[in-house]
């Protein structure tokens, strides 16, 4: 019986420690999606062609899914799971975050094309687009899986590790500590 209880604290304190992460991101989240809605409002947006007015919509349509999926957990864990620490809601949590950072990376992408369409041209906007949606996508997933490859071997996952959680994430997020959301990723991720 204590054992069981002990576990189920130590799984409350897991979650309360993601969903605290979550709220961190959402600050800038929205702030960042204060800009996005603030840009169809300058001077300037008439002067941009068609096609990055278009691409501006679909970067405002990601900033707000990523502001939602960065909500749900919080909701998800009091609506569904009546405020209960579950495995389900740490999924949940993970799975959010991950998503969310994916789709910034794309709407930061949309955005380097959307600045230097006019500047540099076509051809070199799609350019920086893609590498800057890489580059981001590789600070916040790449290093991490790196990381875990090399350390299993041939398994990603990340129970199989042979440290203890304590030690997994605070050697996570010391070695990942300039790489902001990896960190968080990384805490959030290999708790269950």
């Amino acid at each position: 019986m204590v054992l069981v209880r002990s576990r189920r604290m130590e799984a409350a304190q897991k979650l309360k420690i993601a969903l605290d992460e979550t709220r961190m991101l959402i600050l800038g989240a929205q702030v960042l999606l204060g800009f996005q809605l603030r840009s169809a409002f300058q001077d300037g947006y008439a002067r941009l062609p068609t096609s990055s007015r278009l691409c501006d919509a679909a970067a405002l349509f990601l900033m707000v899914a990523v502001v939602g999926l960065l909500i749900a957990p919080a909701a998800h864990h009091r609506v569904a799971d009546e405020g209960n620490a579950t495995r389900r809601t740490m999924q949940i949590a993970s799975l959010s975050v991950a998503g969310a950072l994916m789709l910034f990376a794309f709407a930061l992408g949309i955005n380097l094309f959307i600045g230097l369409e006019r500047t540099a041209g076509s051809a070199a906007a799609m350019g920086a687009e893609i590498a800057g949606a890489a580059t981001t996508l590789f600070f916040w997933f790449g290093i991490e899986w790196a990381g875990l490859m090399s350390k299993s071997g041939k398994d990603s996952n990340a129970r199989t590790s042979r440290f203890p959680l304590g030690r997994r994430s605070t050697r996570c997020s010391r070695r990942l500590a300039s790489y902001f959301p990896a960190r968080r990723r990384c805490l959030v991720s290999s708790w269950w």
